[in-house]
Formats: structure tokens, C-alpha cells, sequence
């Protein structure tokens, strides 16, 4: 099996941990998390790639258990027994939750069968689970002694899909990353020992697992809260920045022409502030730099801002596929200041957070707002 770590304290002095490069692989049960850090010189963790990963979790075994009651006593059903016996069906996806820790891999995957989800069956078909599977044809599924049955090759096809999609995820940046030195196994998902097998198989001693996965989650989210600046160094997931107008030009779509004072601008342009994969300390946020804006008409007493994140590296718009908007600030201006004066806008990125700061130009007047990225 893989090698184990204690999540309760440091599993190595600090000086042995100067320069390992680790990926962290979090799975609390629902979406995977994928993050790789290097130990630098304080202790610290530098990022060495952007956060990824996906809806191949846990959850992914939820929806092949589901896929497949559903085949079996149909989907209407299964709706109608969440809705009229909550309770019951919860107790059913809790047992899936123990049983998805605890299965192996081989062997049959044995679950509870709720009496109340047949009875409904056979009220509403006017037939018995029995002859619905021969009818259907269905196999790998028994039913008896108040018990779901399902055989070794179904139980396993509950699980191969997302852990196919595992496995490939840290491939990837096992690709990305040169001199990687270990995969770690955190969250409450990590306790499955099929998952853990699959790993180690494919991956051999890379893979690294806590004594207590989700306590090991738990542990460094305290660290973390003590210490924000753990991680040291962060790579930007996605482009930041805001919406502005910008002096009209002949290849800006004409929809998005506006006119004011009789000057013509292109609205809704992404400024980019920060680019994806900009590497960001979190430790020299002076660093970051003000983008000068200007006053559109005169008298203006606020500005509105609104804050967007793209997946792109160049977003040109702010209505383009795969942006988002992530906040907004009303920011008080001086009104006495004249069209064209300048507002001083940056946008800090702290990795779980990110800061706006405003300065006008004309009062000296400072405005902040944080917004928060998870």
C-alpha cells in the first residue's frame, strides 16, 4: 500500500522539508481540489501551479449509484420516494457514504434497501422489483434480506469512472511539474480504500496518504487561519480585472458603441489587472500596480466598479464565454473634479481573496473593498 503520514503534527522536521515539491490532492467527498507547492527557504509554500481539478469526486460515485437505481426502479419513482421519504433517502446515500470509504474493490457492494423505495415501487408499477429486473434484463443487482446486492464488476463501475478522471488529473500535473516528489491524499474521500489501491497501483510510492485524511484538512485550515501567509507565493487561477469604457476604434463591435458629451467610447472592455498564471506574493502586496482610469463626464460624485474574472489569458470583453463577474464597489469622487481626471485603480490578489483599492486623483480620497474568490 502507500506510504502514510500523521496529520496530528509535522511528519518531518522542517530542514527536510526545503525544497520537496508535494501535490496535494483534496477530495472531501464531493469535488477534487488539486493544488502543488514547494517548501521554500522559511517554511513557507510556494505554488507552483494553478489550482485545478473537478466534479470527479466523490459525487461522481453518487451519480453512478443513482444512474443506476433509476434503471432499476425507475426515475419517477426515485423522485417521488426523495420527496415523500427524506429521511429514508438520506439514510440510504449516508450508508453509500460509509460504504464508499470502506469498499475495496472486490467483492460484492452491499447497501441498505429501504422497504418504503419497493413499496412505492410496486404501488405505482403494479409489479415486484423481482420482475422488473427480468423484464429489464438487469444484471449485477439482487435484492433480499432488506439488502442491495450489487456484483463485484458493478460495484467497481461505480467507482472506475471518476477514478479514471483521478488518475489522469494528476497525470497531468505530474506532466506540468518537473521534479515532483509525492502526491498527498487529504479529505474525506481520500479514506477510500479502492481509491488508495487505484493510486498506488498506478502511481506506486508517489502517493502519500494521512492517518486521518480529514482531520488532515482540518489541521492545516487552522494553520492556515493562524497564518495566512503559509502560502507564500500564489500562481492566479484567472485573468482580473474591470469593466471600462475605452476610446471607440474601428474593429470595436458597433453594439457596444456609447456616446457622451459627444465623444465616442467601446463599453464594457476587459482591463486586465492581473493575467492568469502571474505569479503573486502575497507577502509584497505593494507590489501590485495602479491602472489609471478617467472621470467620463464632469460632476461626477461616484463611480460604479465592477470586478470580473475570465479563464482567458486576453479577455477583450467583459460579455465573452467563460468571464465572470465577481463583485462590485460604489466609490465616492470628488464632485468639483473636471471630465478627464484620473482615478487610481489596483487590484490586490491574495489568493483566497481579492482587494480593490481606489484612489481619486483629484481628492487624494482612498476606497477599498475585498472581494472573496471561494
Amino acid at each position: 500500500m502507500s506510504s502514510s503520514i500523521s496529520s496530528s503534527s509535522d511528519p518531518f522536521p522542517p530542514q527536510s522539508l526545503l525544497g520537496i515539491r508535494h501535490c496535494l490532492f483534496h477530495d472531501p467527498g464531493g469535488t477534487v481540489d488539486i493544488t502543488v507547492h514547494e517548501v521554500d527557504t522559511d517554511g513557507n509554500l510556494i505554488e507552483l501551479h494553478p489550482p485545478s481539478g473537478g466534479d470527479f469526486g466523490g459525487t461522481q460515485v453518487d451519480a453512478e449509484f443513482l444512474r443506476i437505481l433509476n434503471s432499476i426502479f425507475r426515475e419517477d419513482v426515485v423522485e417521488r420516494f426523495k420527496q415523500e421519504h427524506l429521511h429514508e433517502y438520506w439514510q440510504l446515500m449516508e450508508d453509500l457514504e460509509v460504504k464508499k470509504k470502506m469498499y475495496n474493490g472486490t467483492g460484492k457492494l452491499i447497501l441498505k434497501n429501504p422497504p418504503a423505495l419497493t413499496d412505492m415501487f410496486e404501488n405505482v408499477t403494479g409489479t415486484t422489483i423481482d420482475v422488473e429486473i427480468k423484464t429489464k434484463n438487469i444484471e449485477g443487482v439482487e435484492f433480499k434480506q432488506g439488502k442491495m446486492f450489487f456484483s463485484e464488476d458493478l460495484g467497481r463501475s461505480m467507482f472506475l469512472k471518476g477514478f479514471d478522471k483521478i488518475c489522469d488529473a494528476t497525470e497531468a500535473v505530474q506532466n506540468k511539474v518537473d521534479d515532483l516528489h509525492n502526491v498527498v491524499l487529504v479529505g474525506g474521500f481520500s479514506e477510500s480504500h479502492f481509491l488508495e489501491l487505484i493510486m498506488t497501483e498506478k502511481f506506486k510510492d508517489f502517493i502519500l496518504t494521512s492517518k486521518e485524511p480529514g482531520k488532515a484538512v482540518l489541521h492545516g485550515a487552522v494553520m492556515y487561519g493562524n497564518k495566512p501567509t503559509t502560502i507564500a507565493t500564489r500562481i492566479c487561477p484567472l485573468t482580473y480585472g474591470i469593466a471600462r469604457m475605452v476610446e471607440l476604434k474601428p474593429e470595436h463591435p458597433a453594439e457596444k458603441r456609447v456616446t457622451i458629451d459627444g465623444k465616442e467610447y467601446c463599453d464594457d472592455a476587459f482591463n486586465i489587472h492581473i493575467r492568469k498564471g502571474t505569479k503573486v506574493s502575497v507577502n509584497h502586496k505593494d507590489d501590485a500596480k495602479y491602472h489609471m482610469y478617467y472621470r467620463p463626464t464632469h460632476n461626477l460624485a461616484q463611480t460604479f466598479i465592477q470586478v470580473y474574472a475570465s479563464k482567458n489569458l486576453e479577455p477583450e470583453f467583459i460579455g465573452e464565454e467563460g468571464c465572470t463577474e465577481i463583485g462590485q464597489a460604489v466609490v465616492e469622487l470628488d464632485p468639483t473634479a473636471h471630465m478627464g481626471s484620473k482615478i487610481w485603480i489596483k487590484l490586490i490578489f491574495g489568493g483566497t481573496e481579492l482587494q480593490l483599492v481606489v484612489k481619486d486623483g483629484n481628492s487624494d480620497k482612498m476606497t477599498y473593498a475585498v472581494f472573496k474568490l471561494f
